[in-house]
Parts: structure tokens; C-alpha cells; sequence
């Protein structure tokens, strides 16, 4: 399965807009936390995950999560 979850502004509603055109399954959502807890219920062993952003969107964070890590900056 193909997902674009795309976190805040109007430039990732764009993306999202454009995936969805593109027949993408699409999320938008507000931050980070929620944009790390979305796919967790979806994923399964062996997926891949492509996270994008500017160093400003610290979607490190996102990263850190779905890694079981501990998420810095909240």
C-alpha cells in the first residue's frame, strides 16, 4: 500500500492533494506525534518508509518513533 501523511502547512496539503489525485491513499494531519502515530498501525515488518521534509519540520521526530527510539523535542 502507497500512503502520503503529510503534516501541516499549505505546501504538504498540496502534496497531498496531488497523491490523492494520483490515486495515493492520503492523511493530512497537524504534527509530528500525530504523523509518527498514524502509520504505526499499519505498518508490518519488511515496509519502507520515506519520511521528507526540511530540517524545520524535525521530522526526525516521526523517524525516532517508528523506530522505538526516544523522540527528541516534543
Amino acid at each position: 500500500m502507497d500512503l502520503v501523511v503529510a503534516v501541516g502547512g499549505d505546501l504538504a496539503k498540496q502534496l497531498a492533494l496531488a497523491a490523492a489525485g494520483a490515486g495515493v491513499d492520503t492523511a493530512i494531519v497537524a504534527d509530528n506525534e500525530t504523523a509518527a502515530q498514524f502509520p504505526e498501525k499499519l505498518l508490518r515488518p519488511g515496509d519502507k518508509v520515506l519520511v521528507k521534509a526540511s530540517r524545520a519540520g524535525m521530522l526526525w521526530q516521526v523517524c525516532q518513533r517508528l523506530l522505538g527510539e526516544d523522540v527528541t523535542g516534543w
